[in-house]
């Protein structure tokens, strides 16, 4: 009821970041939920949109591993393989950041694109390490009886973490709305 008191009508579009921000750059949504660095590729790419309001304080990706894999640093990644969405969004440039951090590359692990499964993956033994929300999947582990080491990247990089973008045309015509 919160929106419709505000005297808003919304609907929930379940893009992916990187689509939200097309969209919303060509002006077909009004606003997105996207990571901090998305706004920085799309804004390199021409498209008008405008990060209007951080949903995060930090920046929500970590990395998760059992305690026996013995993860405590970034360094520490070296050899493993790491399970994750894919190689885009804010769980591939935090993993990207973390790797950094630790002084390696990505030629350093083995990337492994899973999807969103990433508890049933480690949980099985199919990957070494898993790249997390730190509010999320941690908290699955525990809830399921797993003890697990997480990095979080915001221990270690900053970066911008995920906010509310919208556009510059939004932005112009509708101010009290954003």
């Amino acid at each position: 009821g919160y929106f419709a008191e505000a005297g808003l009508e919304i609907e929930f579009d379940y893009s992916t970041e990187t689509d939200g921000m097309a969209l919303v750059g060509a002006g077909e949504l009004s606003f997105s939920v996207a990571s901090g660095e998305q706004v920085l590729l799309a804004r390199a790419q021409g498209l008008p949109v405008v990060y209007v309001m951080t949903w995060w304080h930090a920046y929500p990706v970590a990395v998760s591993a059992k305690k026996t894999t013995g993860l405590s640093a970034p360094e520490d990644l070296a050899g493993k393989k790491i399970g994750l969405p894919g190689p885009y969004g804010a769980s591939y440039i935090g993993l990207r950041a973390l790797l950094q951090a630790g002084g390696l590359k990505e030629e350093d692990v083995t990337l492994d694109s899973i999807g969103y499964n990433q508890v049933e993956a480690l949980a099985v033994d199919q990957e070494d390490a898993v790249v997390v929300y730190a509010n999320n999947e941690p908290i699955q582990f525990a809830a399921q009886g797993y003890e697990v080491d997480t990095l979080r990247v915001a221990d270690y990089v900053d970066l911008a973490s995920n906010g509310l973008v919208s556009n510059e045309a939004t932005i112009q015509d509708n101010p009290e709305l954003v």
